[in-house]
């Protein structure tokens, strides 16, 4: 529907309907009321909140609303309902910009039981708590459930302060914050400690060295010898002392009755100090072993244990081996990633688990969003054929976390919407609701002002159409785009072999549309100093940057820096050091200073490749 039609709504409803010509007119103390309206408040009459299983009710979630002339009745089955309920009347007050209502009826209830969002504060950037509010108020509004915080070492442990003295890591106090407001918006804060793989963060420092699986090194999958483990031993006694002291401070801080302790990409994992015993009992039983001793520690707490699920898929023998009732979260953020024959493999298992769907922003810089629409539409459809508990959307921070804030928006819109009603996503217009979420959530564009509608569907646009600009290459490359490759193809060995099979390329068509997206910020939305629209146009500067950089370096023999000629080599050091300083003045706006030095040596580390004399030829 328009905005200014008599009614609004983020996710149209499964039934609507007008009564009779009359209107409800809402006083100016109860409008505020529905706006402010959070778990925990009562709303005066002439609403009437009956809580309770409906006759008719259907799905999950289910809620009905009836407007009359003289009064609101609101019917849910849990408080989680009512609020849903009531942001429903909230969107249309605001939206429709009016302080009175059709008589109407409107019915709906979600697909899937859980839905939800991880967001990974661990690398390197940890989101301050003013955009942490704004993403969960947007959250709220596409009715999400369950919001997951992926830790490594971005929590005040105390005992542990060497592993995040330097990366300003939530406290005690503003994890309870966070889970109260949560709370209140109908959404179950779980805490992510990761406790297997990606724990270089505590097995870099002496203190914990010994607990991994290849204290020496490794060889990592890609063929890149790393000199600091990331994987602990599982069959390390002390391990467990570690996550049995590191849980004990952190689950009791979330009132939710899940904990997830990771698991995923233990790299190294029976290659060093548990070879011997894996070789002797298998390598998925002392897996399974190690997640069951995790479970027992999380199970002490009174909390339910949620692994990641893909070493699992390598071995679905594990799962019988897990103790009952482990929630086994399912991912693979390709398109082409088997999500229905894994779901099925799950579906037949018996254990609840989710399906998880990525953003496709990480690595890639602007978002890769031909990839993330296929797969998150792929996985929508698994997790409700296959009766999944829920469905996930994870936001990491792969490489330093270089994409900026907004990248994340509109794949999670998308994906959020399709969980609570699948059958709207082939219609839904992603600028549309977006722009109708910075109307009521406006801190997401900026914290402390609002903007007209037009100025947000402006923004809402220019950040769609950047989100397709990595893909213009059009061969698939994985877990990144050919700009963002380029931008870590000095450091990384990952996707060295894509680029250099881009040999020749020279960027005509990415190029036009930064032009595009540009023109239309700089033309349109010239009046406004927001936050979003900085963002947009540093994304925008840095793939310009990457187009130029990417096609001398595509155009050298050996796709070498240093055949590079020298004067060029200089000009693009001198445009990357405006963008670095750039970019550490946009991450402070959203985003604590803990990790920046970290997520910033990219830029650093470019600039001394182009400029080091050594190189020079």
């Amino acid at each position: 529907m328009e905005r200014h039609t008599p009614v609004s709504f983020i996710i149209p409803p499964r039934r609507f309907k007008k009564l009779d010509d009359g209107v409800f007119i809402f006083s100016k103390a109860l409008k505020q009321e529905i706006i402010n309206y959070t778990i925990g408040n009562t709303l005066p009459f002439p609403v009437s909140v009956r809580k309770g299983s409906h006759p008719e009710q259907k799905g999950f979630n289910y809620f009905r609303i009836t407007i009359t002339e003289s009064m609101i009745e609101i019917w849910g089955e849990s408080d989680e309902d009512i609020f849903t309920a009531v942001q429903t009347i909230k969107v249309m007050l605001t939206l429709c910009e009016t302080d009175s209502l059709l008589t109407m009826e409107v019915v709906d209830w979600s697909d899937i039981k859980k839905r939800g969002a991880v967001l990974d504060i661990s690398r390197d950037r940890v989101i301050s708590l003013d955009s942490l509010r704004s993403l969960i108020d947007s959250y709220a509004l596409v009715r999400m459930n369950q919001l997951i915080l992926y830790i490594e070492h971005t929590f005040a442990y105390e005992g542990h302060r060497i592993i995040n003295e330097d990366s300003s890591p939530f406290t005690k106090e503003e994890i309870l914050l966070i889970d109260e407001y949560c709370a209140q918006r109908g959404i179950e804060l779980i805490i992510n400690q990761n406790s297997f793989g990606h724990m270089e963060r505590f097995l870099k420092h002496d203190r914990y060295r010994s607990l991994g699986e290849n204290p020496d090194g490794f060889t990592d999958p890609w063929g890149h010898f790393r000199t600091v483990d990331t994987t602990v031993c599982p069959t390390d006694e002390n391990v467990l002392d570690l996550f049995t002291d590191l849980y004990g401070q952190i689950a009791p801080l979330s009132r939710s009755r899940f904990f997830h302790v990771g698991g995923d990409e233990p790299w190294g994992f029976g290659e060093g100090r548990s070879r011997e015993e894996c070789e002797k009992r298998g390598i998925e039983n002392v897996y399974a072993d190690y997640m069951n001793s995790l479970n027992a520690i999380v199970s002490s707490l009174g909390k339910k244990m949620m692994i990641w699920a893909d070493f699992v898929m390598r071995y679905p023998s594990i799962i019988s081996k897990l103790r009952k009732g482990t929630v086994l979260m399912q991912w693979g953020y390709e398109e082409s990633h088997p999500v229905d024959q894994e779901c099925a493999i799950l579906e037949a298992s018996g254990f609840p688990f989710y399906v998880c769907c990525g953003t496709s922003a990480w690595n890639s810089l602007s978002g890769r969003w031909y990839n993330a629409l296929a797969h998150i539409t792929k996985g929508l459809a698994s997790a409700k054929s296959s009766n999944a508990e829920g469905f996930m959307i994870t936001e990491w921070g792969d490489n330093g976390h270089i994409q900026q804030f907004p990248i994340q928006l509109p794949p999670t819109v998308f994906g959020l919407c399709g969980a609570w009603n699948s059958d709207t996503i082939d219609n839904l217009s992603v600028p549309v609701t977006l722009s109708n979420l910075f109307s009521l959530v406006p801190s997401l564009v900026c914290e402390g002002r609002t903007y007209s509608y037009c100025a947000y569907a402006l923004l809402a646009k220019s950040l769609c159409d950047l989100a397709k600009i990595g893909e213009l290459y059009g061969s698939h490359i994985h877990n990144t785009t050919l700009l963002g490759a380029i931008l870590t193809y000095h450091l990384y060995p990952y996707n060295r072999e894509a680029v250099r099979k881009a040999k020749g390329y020279t960027f005509t068509k990415e190029r036009f549309a930064i032009k595009e997206v540009a023109n239309l910020l700089f033309s349109s939305l010239s009046h406004i100093d927001a936050c979003m629209k900085d963002e947009i146009l540093f994304t925008l500067e840095l793939l310009q940057f990457l187009t130029h950089y990417g096609a001398a370096l595509l155009d050298t023999p050996g796709i070498q820096i240093t055949q590079i000629r020298k004067d060029e080599r200089q000009k693009l050091a001198e445009s990357l050091e405006l963008l670095s300083l750039q970019y550490e003045y946009l991450w402070r706006r959203r985003s604590r200073p803990g990790g920046l030095k970290e997520s910033v040596q990219i830029f650093e580390s470019l600039i001394q490749e182009l400029t080091d004399p050594s190189l020079i030829v």
